[in-house]
């Protein structure tokens, strides 16, 4: 009888395999086991698309002569019981096809969420009946044994309904989804929400700092709405001059004296009918544009510039601001009436130092899209990657920039590169070109969790202040050292020969 291994990749497993912890995650640790490393065939799903799994079968290879599967699974979330159920269901029931034979089937529990881990005892106690076992390093490899039946026919019925909500409800394989790289618990409410209001033509205020991706969310939730066949039109109203704003906006009708005809300008109103319209920046609209939207949202219809009729429109409104919108309104910048018409729901987006993970994340992502779009006239030339040292420096980052700046950083880390592998004080060097100085309020709210570090964030300061002192001496030591209020110009250089600052 044929041994067939299922399990969700997880970040323990990853991990391991970049050798940036010891222990061997769960899969690697079974497949060590001898007892239930004896395998035919092992079979991975991997929600970590960032990630290659050719890179882990590469790794995983060496520790088995099993064969072995990994494929991806995009989820619009790791908790989302439907997707995984469907995920792990169709990887069963597709491999158990394809073998004539009568198989054992092995699910193991420990690597991905609690949901993946409840959805393989599930499934070994209704569709597939398996053997359970976990990982650790404490007990090593052991039998689960769940001490409860489950309705059948009940427990079956749901999930078909799960798969069938699946299959009608959000499409998660579109472009403006991908570009949504998250692992963490605020992101993945703002993108549960953004699903949820999607399909459902209300109007959506999306808050965030600069570089939060404000932008990729009003994508995501017009490409997941039934206008998605239409484009998406967007108005930075900051970036249009206020005297050209109207009429970008609204669209104009002027007289032609010398055709006796009237030449109409459709505006960007116009230009989304039946479609969505996307306010960027929606804040910054003066007082007398806010009143003329207002009227366009209650009354579904404009008037051109110059005009005098009316015309009907149905657009659906995104709107987005990188300051608190009900703030504005509090501050007299901003009608109430407009705020609480174009915030029939609110999606806040966390700045990119609230993230946790999701930096490596982005940074994983981006290295591979800059190495494609910055690479070498050269056939050798391979992709840059970061040292562990670089990675540290970034993880300790509070990005005022966001993902924006992430991007410039990384951008010109490869382009200075000396090497494919950036090392600690490229990345730094790439940081502190375009830096922008955090206030005081800032750097004392810095999140106390594991990437934090006192030592780093007090290097950091005196990086900032050491490079402005030298500006304004124009790197004289002593003068730099007498700003900075060191006794002596030798105090300076060896804090300059710590922290690798070269004049």
């Amino acid at each position: 009888m044929r041994r067939l291994l299922f399990s969700w990749v997880g970040g323990a497993d990853w991990n391991a395999r970049d050798g940036k912890v010891k222990e061997p995650g769960p899969i690697a640790r079974t497949l060590a086991d001898k007892a239930w490393g004896a395998l035919d065939e092992v079979h991975l799903l991997n929600n970590y698309l960032e990630r290659k799994p050719a890179e882990l079968k590469k790794w995983l290879a060496d520790k088995t002569p099993a064969s072995i599967s990994c494929s991806n699974a995009a989820l619009s979330s790791p908790t989302n019981f439907a997707e995984v159920y469907q995920a792990a269901d169709q990887l069963v029931r597709g491999t158990q096809a394809e073998n004539s034979s009568e198989c054992e089937l092995i699910f193991q529990c420990s690597p991905g969420t609690y949901v993946m881990s409840a959805v393989w005892i599930i499934l070994s106690n209704t569709r597939h009946p398996a053997t359970l076992i976990e990982a650790s390093k404490e007990a090593g490899v052991v039998k689960i044994n769940v001490p409860f039946e489950f309705s059948v026919d009940v427990l079956i019925e749901r999930a078909d309904q799960a798969r069938r909500e699946v299959s009608t409800g959000p499409r998660l394989d579109t472009p403006e989804f991908k570009n949504i790289i998250h692992d963490c618990r605020p992101m993945r409410r703002a993108v549960e929400r953004a699903l949820r209001v999607a399909p459902r033509s209300i109007r959506v205020l999306i808050e965030g700092e600069s570089g939060t991706g404000k932008e990729l969310f009003a994508r995501f939730i017009h490409a997941q709405s039934s206008r998605r066949t239409r484009p998406l039109h967007t108005v930075n109203c900051g970036a249009i001059p206020e005297n050209l704003l109207e009429v970008e906006l609204f669209g104009s009708e002027i007289e032609d004296p010398l055709e006796g005809a009237t030449k109409k300008n459709r505006g960007r109103f116009e230009q989304a009918d039946h479609s969505t319209l996307f306010l960027d920046e929606v804040s910054e609209l003066p007082m007398h544009l806010q009143v003329k939207l207002l009227r366009a949202i209650e009354d579904g219809e404009i008037t051109r510039v110059g005009g005098t009729r009316p015309v009907k429109l149905h657009v659906r409104y995104l709107c987005a601001s990188n300051r608190p919108l009900n703030e504005e309104v509090a501050k007299g910048r901003f009608r109430a009436d407009l705020f609480y018409r174009l915030a029939e729901d609110v999606i806040s987006l966390p700045p990119l130092r609230e993230r946790g993970d999701d930096i490596s994340l982005i940074t994983n992502y981006l290295m591979e899209a800059l190495s494609d779009k910055l690479k070498l006239e050269k056939k050798d030339q391979g992709p840059w990657t970061l040292s562990a040292g670089a990675r540290n420096v970034l993880k300790r980052y509070a990005f005022p920039g966001n993902v924006r700046e992430l991007a410039n950083i990384l951008t010109r880390a490869i382009v200075h590169a000396e090497s494919l592998e950036i090392s600690r004080a490229e990345i730094q060097d790439a940081l502190n070109i375009a830096r922008v100085p955090e206030d005081a309020g800032k750097v004392l709210e810095r999140r106390l969790d594991e990437n934090f570090d006192l030592t780093d964030l007090l290097d950091e300061i005196t990086r900032h202040y050491i490079a402005r002192a030298g500006e304004q001496t124009d790197k004289n030591r002593s003068k730099a050292a007498a700003l900075l209020g060191f006794n002596h110009y030798q105090t300076l250089s060896k804090r300059m020969q710590k922290l690798g600052i070269k004049w």
